[in-house]
Order: C-alpha cells, then sequence, then structure tokens
C-alpha cells in the first residue's frame, strides 16, 4: 500500500463486490455513457446510491450516445466519491508487465474486464491473502 493516504476499506471492498457482480456493463473513456459504466464510473454509482445525487446528461459520444456526469466528475470521480474513498484513488497506479497503469487506464487502455480489474484492485489495496 502506498505511503500516506489508505483507501477506505469499506468502500473498496464495496466496489470490488459491485464490479464483481454483473450488475454493470462496461462502457470506456467516460465515467458513464448511456446504461454503461467504466470501473470508476461504478464507484461514482455507488456513492450516488449511498449519498444521492444524479447523472446529469453532458455530452454526445462519436457513437451518438449520451454521456453523464456525476458531480461534475467526467473522466474521474468528482472530489466528494474521491474523499469518500480515497482522495488519490484516480491518480493510484497498479504495475503490470513492469508499467505502471492508472485504474482508468486499466479500463480503457488494455480494456481489461471489471473482474480482472477487482482481482487487481484487491491484491494492490486490501492486501488479499492467498489460501494454504
Amino acid at each position: 500500500m502506498e505511503k500516506g493516504h489508505l483507501m477506505n476499506r469499506e468502500v473498496v471492498e464495496k466496489w470490488v463486490a459491485a464490479l464483481r457482480s454483473m450488475e454493470y456493463r462496461q462502457a470506456r473513456k467516460r465515467l458513464r455513457i448511456e446504461d454503461r459504466y467504466c470501473g470508476l464510473g461504478v464507484l461514482c454509482e455507488l456513492h450516488r446510491r449511498e449519498f444521492g445525487g444524479e447523472w446529469v446528461p453532458a455530452e454526445t459520444t462519436a457513437d451518438g450516445e449520451t454521456a453523464y456526469l456525476y458531480r461534475g466528475g467526467r473522466f474521474q470521480p468528482p472530489p466528494a466519491v474521491l474523499e469518500w474513498v480515497d482522495e488519490n484513488v484516480g491518480r493510484k497506479t497498479i504495475v503490470i508487465d513492469g508499467a505502471p497503469y492508472t485504474l482508468a487506464e486499466l479500463n480503457d487502455l488494455l480494456h481489461m474486464n471489471f473482474n480482472d480489474i477487482a482481482d487487481l484492485i484487491e491484491r494492490r489495496w486490501l492486501r488479499r491473502r492467498s489460501k494454504a
């Protein structure tokens, strides 16, 4: 775990469970497009469900779909979500094959599915213990 700020373990556990739940369809490059979410968008949706708020239509994508903002966040979660989980979550990285990637890059550039992202979050920030 990185020195300094610690992630809110309870929130991260909920987020990992939500990513694995198959309740959410995956989007890329925006927190939410239509009824699909990126990995960080799932975190925003969990925040919305717990604290209220709404997704606001923001733009039409090149594919003609509606992209939404949650409390002003477009590509990264807004401050309220970051404070809830960890203010540095958007900048934290996970190293894969020697290269560091943010959570957004895992979703958008590497096209990882939610289960793989959940596994990496769990190993990196929840320190999953292997079963012996």
